[in-house]
């Protein structure tokens, strides 16, 4: 760790630190996405300005957003990975993604895609991470709240009837519906009566 801190001074020497020496030290894609994301609140404390301005932060995104790709490369674990990572990101640099609609449209399209996977466990995290995203969203009346919340509801609406995940949502929605009273409770009911 000590190695990392010495070159983060902004610049050139992060974005290689980063994207390819941490890469050497962790040559498991797997673990390479679970230090990033243990580095990340870090990086964001510290570096929030040259995240941005040195490109970084577009970096680690646009990794994470290939690396949660069907590619039969990128395994389950890979994926898991990349979108909590992701997930760290976006909760991070919401003013940044928010403002590239490009980045916006491909990192919807990675949590609607994964939280409908036939993998149980990307499917689950996903649900976690999009939970997580749409406690601070709903929140601050982020313009990806919305989308957030309907595709966790016809997420599970469609799911199998599995009922740890069914329990797993349920409990999520529970907890938002009791924190965040601008959440229109209807969208859900309708739907998951129809369902059940």
């Amino acid at each position: 760790m000590t190695t990392v801190g010495n070159f983060t001074a902004g610049g050139e020497p992060m974005i290689w630190t980063y994207t390819n020496t941490l890469q050497g030290f962790y040559p498991d894609t797997v673990e390479y996405f679970a230090s990033m994301a243990t580095l990340f609140p870090f990086l964001a404390l510290k570096f929030q300005k040259e995240m941005v301005e040195q490109s970084l932060l577009t970096l680690i995104i646009e990794k994470c957003i290939r690396f949660t790709d069907l590619d039969p490369s990128n395994t389950s674990e890979i994926r898991i990975a990349s979108i909590t990572l992701l997930t760290e990101a976006w909760l991070t640099y919401s003013s940044f993604i928010d403002k590239n609609p490009n980045f916006v449209s491909s990192i919807q399209h990675v949590y609607k895609k994964n939280v409908r996977d036939r993998v149980r466990s990307v499917r689950l995290v996903t649900a976690t991470q999009m939970f997580k995203l749409l406690d601070k969203f709903s929140a601050e009346k982020n313009s990806s709240a919305p989308f957030l919340y309907k595709t966790l509801i016809f997420s599970l609406v469609e799911s199998p009837q599995d009922q740890s995940s069914r329990e797993l949502f349920l409990t999520n929605f529970q907890y938002l519906f009791e924190n965040t009273k601008s959440i229109p409770v209807g969208l859900l009911i309708d739907p998951f009566v129809k369902s059940n």
